[in-house]
Formats: C-alpha cells, structure tokens, sequence
C-alpha cells in the first residue's frame, strides 16, 4: 500500500584500502558497525527497512532530519574500520513517493536514492532537489552543486547535489600513482584555459570547474560535466577532486598521465588537466596549471 512520502537513504560502509585479514572476524565486526548505525537511525527517528551486506536502507519523515542523520552517521563512520580494513560512509538521499509491502519500500523514490548511493565516494553524501528544496537555511549552506545525472527509463537530466560534512571528508586524497613525487606547495595555484587565468590562494573556499556558468572556471567543452571538478586548497596543498560522469585527465611535469573517476588528486609543480576527455596537446580545453 502506499505511504505518502518519505525520504529514503542508503548507507553504505564502503571499503577505502586493504581487505581484510580474516574474513569471519571482518563480517562479525562490520554487524557490529551496521548495528551502532542502526541505533542511531533509530535514536534519530528514523526507520531501519533493511540490510543487505554492507548496507542500510532508511527511511525519515521529512528530508532535513535525513540529512542531518546522514552527517551524524558520516561523522561515527569517520575513522573507523574492522579487522584492519579502513571504511567510510558513502550515502544517498532522496525524497518522494513509495510504496509500501510487508515492511519493505518500492518506487523511483527507492531506485533514485540507490543509484545516488551508487556513484558516491566513499566519504560522499549525494542527494537531491527535491531533498534539497525541503532542507532550512543552516543545512542549505552545507550542499553544493555536485552533477547532472540522467536516471535509467527518464529522459531528463536530475540535478544532483554533495553535503559537506566535515573537512576531514573533502580533503582525504586517494593514492593515484607512486610514479608523483610528494611536494608541498607554496600557497598559490594558477589555472589558465584559454584567455582566463585565475588565481587560488591556499586556504580559499573550493573553486568549480565545469560548463555551468555558476563555475569558477568555466570550462566550454561539451566533454565537460556542469560541475565537473573542484579543487580545495590548504595546508599548502591544492586537491583536485573530480566528481563527473566521464572523468578527469591529469597530467603533471616529469610523470605519468593519471585517469580520476570521482577520486582526488593533488596538484603539484605544472601540468595539464583536461575534463572528460584524453589529454590531446591540440585540444581548445587544456587547464594548465602551476603551484607557486
């Protein structure tokens, strides 16, 4: 039968190195980290529809408490791992209409909030418009544009959006290639794409990349995602994050070209990034960049 309406959310403990040691032991202490999740959901009140392997399905009366269970759980999930594999949560809200059947949830509501859950990184909280559009100010300034995404059997193209949760999540860099060489910036990133030249000092909020004009940089390649790419800047260092549907091409001096799908990587000396497409010395829609 159906419920009315309701924001579903998918919490995943996502796996972010080695497996673990020894399996049995792993599964009875990733119970132990789904159970404390549970209780939380619960605490928060929240519903538990069910799990399945590293996964909690949820459901919440009204999106802004969704949203701040989310970074609740994110927040408990921050440092842990079990049996010596390191995890972190990756999850995805959205708000709608379901139906209801012997205590399990069905509908597009379900399957947006899945497919959300799908293509976030670990540490990501992917939702929606509608999420967003319910959410108060104080929640609001935490969600940033994140993508576009086009769901299965619709024509239309659904704007998604990131919650920033804690800096610790936007600022943990996966290890792309031994090949780079570890060095710190000195506090000042150039970007240059075509006639543009834009400036970064460290410590500056995050600067977009993308087609949409609402980007920092925008860039005009029909390869590029509206919100493509950011970049954060700190502690001397300046992290590209790529959050796109076709990828991001780095290519910096002395090493190898490295491939991000929804990854991070620092930005060190000079070099070239192209977004959505091989690296192609000819092409109109290289970024180059130089850390100073």
């Amino acid at each position: 039968m159906p419920r009315a309406t309701c924001t579903v959310a998918f919490f995943d403990l996502a796996r972010t190195d080695a497996p673990a040691r020894s399996p049995t032991a792993g599964r009875s202490q990733l119970q132990q980290r789904l159970d404390a999740i549970a209780r939380l959901v619960r605490e928060a009140d929240g519903e538990v529809i069910k799990q399945f392997g590293n996964e909690l399905m949820c459901a919440f009366p009204e999106p802004g408490l969704a949203v701040r269970t989310a970074v609740a759980v994110a927040k408990l999930v921050d440092g842990w791992d079990y049996d010596g594999v390191h995890v972190a949560l990756r999850a995805g809200l959205h708000h709608g209409p379901v139906l209801e059947d012997r205590g399990d949830l069905f509908g597009d509501t379900v399957n947006i909030a899945a497919r959300l859950t799908s293509i976030a990184s670990p540490g990501q909280l992917i939702t929606t418009d509608e999420v967003l559009s319910e959410l108060d100010d104080a929640l609001r300034g935490s969600v940033r544009p994140f993508d576009e995404l086009r769901m299965k059997g619709s024509a239309r193209q659904r704007r998604i959006h990131r919650v920033l949760w804690a800096p610790s999540a936007e600022t943990k860099v996966h290890a792309q290639a031994s090949a780079l060489r570890l060095r710190a910036a000195t506090g000042t990133l150039t970007l240059r794409y075509g006639a543009r030249a834009l400036r970064i000092d460290d410590g500056r909020d995050e600067i977009r990349l993308g087609r949409d004009s609402r980007c920092e940089l925008v860039v005009s390649s029909d390869r590029a995602s509206r919100f493509h790419a950011v970049i954060d800047s700190g502690r001397g260092r300046f992290v590209l994050r790529d959050q796109s549907t076709n990828g991001t091409w780095v290519r910096m001096q002395g090493s190898p070209v490295v491939t991000l799908h929804r990854e991070e990587l620092p930005l060190l000396g000079e070099g070239v990034v192209s977004l959505g497409e091989r690296i192609d010395d000819e092409s109109a829609h290289l970024i180059r960049f130089a850390c100073h």
